[in-house]
């Protein structure tokens, strides 16, 4: 009966399709040689004989035989329509699930994705499921059906296979030869569809129906070899990369995963030609994106092609269409500029550049003013001596010191006066109501910019006013409430501070809000800390973001308070082989839980690996992660200060100066050095600039007074314990200095 209905209905649509081809072929023949625009817009048919306005056409043999041509065409083409009009209904006919309830499943599909972004997964795993009960071809549901079973398993994952880790720093180091065809992935991904019930995950028996209902969705394929390749299975996610690539060879996306993916391995030509296909070969320009670019950049930069980067830059950002994607190109050329080919003026001309693309744009505002800072670092110094005095019971000066000193001090005036000026004028037009709908701020990045400038000099009640002012702007932007709530933790208003980050996380669920409440639930002595609870909101940050480097960072310090030695190491190498943000915190506390084993050599691999990986994000994009490295710096060379290796510790030392400025750490590590290898005269010049740098590094202060006191000049170690208590009343040590 069934069947019979849909012949009876076929039949019916295909005698209604004649009957309006044979009105639509009437219609555009009647009216080709009339200059009725309308006919030419409604029909879309590429009637080009008509011409715009209402004046008369000029009747003469070619304009006859250019009618004639176009009404040929335009018969053509509405026939080609009519085709595409049955073949469409025939997949009705064929398919009966995809054409039916799509009111229903768009309202289903909208609230399983809410659910999702308030992190409810299991909630929206449900609604999904119902989705594809109903319609088992929808390939948007099968593809955030799998995502979420994905992160899932994605979290679960916690031994891998530690050769599929690939520092970006060593591709020099790789055979170049290696893989670099296609045709070298030789795993078959059917092979994946053989495994029993019980041996496949649920993410992948998620992506197996997905892409069995619908074979040409390339998006289930791309997710699927993301899903391999995060779990450890390379073969498997090049082979699926592959698969995607055959429907569509210059698709952006896939490009650029399998691009990445071919990087990590080693396989630089292969990956710098999967990253140039889509720039370069695609007959339009829709396929070239910011992230297509900027990698392509990266790689050439690495490799010390700077003038090729700036082409690639340059040529391909006039083909990006979208405003925040042209932004980004611009952001990464003038980093160029400025790190490669140290032209300031240039790269302050990029990023002016990307404020008249996109006005107001955050990014481009915070770099200017991190730019504006640097620039004090270029100055020369007018005063420079190379001579120390060095009498006895006296005041030591050091001009050269105190310049650098107070260059810190002028690029923090410079960064905080820039970035006062950009709220000021953010604030001016959002309460102008004729341009608030123009600026092009949609986020705090500015006030969170500043409020960390702030808090880094100490002024927490100048960072609570700062971030008052940017919620009033932006009162649904979670990551300045969470901003306010560090801040009142740093005031020690903890009942304030778990207020600030429960109105964020209700705002937004994310990954650097549930690592705040757990950690101020560590730091809260008010009561007993609850472990559990503390484990689960890691573990949830996790699956709101496994490639957030942070999470492991404290996850794996908390192990190892707890005494968990092995789950603490394996949470680090997890997250190094989850290629996550921010490298170098992780493996920072990898090297702390080695050196607290007493595993020298370990800790020093660690660190030197995390270097690297530093040293590669140094060179790509400026951003507030590179300060992390000097942290790994002062480890180091600490490191080599303790295994009695002085010299090794003082190249450590000055390169991390070199590279990453005059950090007051840095600095008193490069002084001890010095103190070692017995240059008196030198280790005081670097003390000097170590307290100039930063007047509340206790540690400095109290230091230098030792050195002091060891060579006699007691008078002076005096006036030091005092200066260090004066800045930093809390140290202990400086007191129990002072009193002997």
């Amino acid at each position: 009966m069934y069947r019979r209905d849909i012949v009876i209905t076929a039949a019916i649509i295909s005698i209604v399709l004649e009957l309006e081809a044979s009105i639509c072929i009437a219609l555009i023949t009647s009216y080709c040689n009339k200059p009725h625009t309308f006919v030419r817009k409604r029909y879309s048919l590429g009637l080009h004989a008509f011409e715009k306005g209402t004046k008369g056409l000029v009747v003469n043999s070619d304009n006859e035989r250019r009618n004639q041509n176009n009404n040929q065409q335009a018969s053509l083409r509405a026939t080609g329509v009519i085709e595409m009009v049955k073949s469409q209904e025939r997949v009705k006919i064929n398919h009966p699930y995809k054409y039916q309830h799509k009111r229903r499943i768009r309202a289903m599909f909208q609230e399983a994705k809410a659910f999702e972004r308030t992190g409810q997964w299991r909630e929206s795993c449900s609604i999904l499921s119902k989705i594809l009960q109903i319609d088992p071809y929808d390939a948007h549901s099968h593809l955030a059906y799998a995502r979420i079973q994905s992160r899932r398993e994605i979290k679960h994952v916690t031994t891998l296979h530690h050769k599929n880790h690939t520092s970006l720093n060593s591709w020099t180091d790789k055979n170049q030869n290696r893989n670099t065809t296609s045709t070298s992935i030789s795993i078959n991904f059917l092979d994946l569809y053989n495994h029993t019930a019980d041996t496949i995950s649920p993410a992948r028996r998620a992506f197996i129906s997905g892409t069995q209902h619908c074979p040409d969705s390339i998006h289930l394929w791309h997710a699927w070899a993301i899903h391999e390749e995060s779990i450890g299975e390379i073969e498997y996610a090049r082979t699926l990369y592959q698969k995607a690539l055959t429907l569509d060879p210059v698709n952006p996306y896939v490009c650029h995963a399998f691009g990445l993916c071919e990087l990590r391995l080693g396989n630089i030509q292969y990956a710098e030609t999967l990253l140039r296909t889509p720039l370069e070969e695609s007959p339009s320009n829709t396929t070239c994106t910011a992230a297509l670019v900027c990698s392509l950049g990266e790689l050439l930069i690495h490799q010390g092609r700077y003038e090729e980067a700036r082409s690639v830059y340059l040529d391909h950002v006039q083909k990006i269409s979208s405003e925040r994607q042209v932004s980004e190109v611009y952001l990464a050329a003038a980093w160029l500029e400025e790190k490669h080919f140290h032209d300031q003026k240039r790269a302050e001309e990029l990023l002016h550049l990307t404020l008249y693309e996109s006005p107001d744009n955050s990014r481009a505002l915070v770099a200017l003013a991190r730019l504006e800072g640097r620039k004090i670092e270029g100055v020369k110094n007018p005063n420079h001596t190379s001579s120390v005095k060095n009498n006895r019971n006296t005041t030591i000066i050091v001009k050269e010191s105190s310049f650098y000193g107070q260059a810190s001090i002028t690029r923090t005036l410079i960064m905080r006066n820039q970035l006062m000026n950009s709220c000021l004028s953010l604030e001016g037009k959002y309460h102008n109501e004729t341009s608030s709908s123009t600026s092009g701020v949609k986020d705090g990045r500015l006030y969170n910019t500043w409020a960390n400038l702030e808090i880094q000099c100490g002024n927490h009640t100048a960072a609570r006013e700062i971030l008052a002012r940017g919620m009033r702007i932006f009162p649904r932007d979670h990551t300045i409430i969470q901003a306010a709530g560090i801040v009142e933790e740093k005031l020690g208003n903890f009942s304030a501070a778990n207020e600030f980050y429960s109105s964020s996380l209700s705002i937004q669920p994310s990954a650097p809000t549930l690592i705040a409440i757990a950690m101020l639930e560590l730091r809260n002595r008010t009561h007993v800390c609850n472990m559990t609870k503390v484990e689960k909101l890691f573990e949830e940050a996790l699956l709101l973001d496994y490639r957030h480097g942070p999470i492991y960072n404290a996850y794996g310090s908390f192990e190892l308070q707890r005494g968990n030695i092995e789950k603490a190491r394996g949470i680090y190498i997890r997250g190094l082989q989850s290629r996550c943000t921010a490298t170098a915190s992780v493996y920072h506390g990898l090297a702390k839980l080695e050196l607290s084993l007493g595993n020298l050599e370990s800790a020093r691999s660690a660190l030197m690996e995390g270097l690297k990986e530093a040293e590669y994000q140094d060179t790509m994009m400026d951003n507030h992660q590179r300060d992390r490295a000097s942290f790994l710096v002062h480890t180091l060379g600490m490191l080599e200060l303790r295994c009695n290796r002085a010299t090794e510790a003082k190249h450590v030392f000055l390169d991390g100066i070199k590279r990453h400025g005059a950090s007051s750490q840095l600095l008193l590590g490069a002084a001890l050095s010095e103190l070692k290898l017995g240059n008196e005269d030198r280790a005081r010049h670097l003390f000097e600039q170590a307290v100039t740098a930063d007047r509340k590094h206790a540690q400095a202060w109290h230091s230098w007074g030792n050195f002091e006191v060891r060579a006699g000049n007691l008078k002076l170690a005096r006036t030091l314990f005092e200066l260090g208590i004066r800045n930093d009343p809390t140290y202990g040590a400086l007191w129990q200095a002072y009193g002997r």
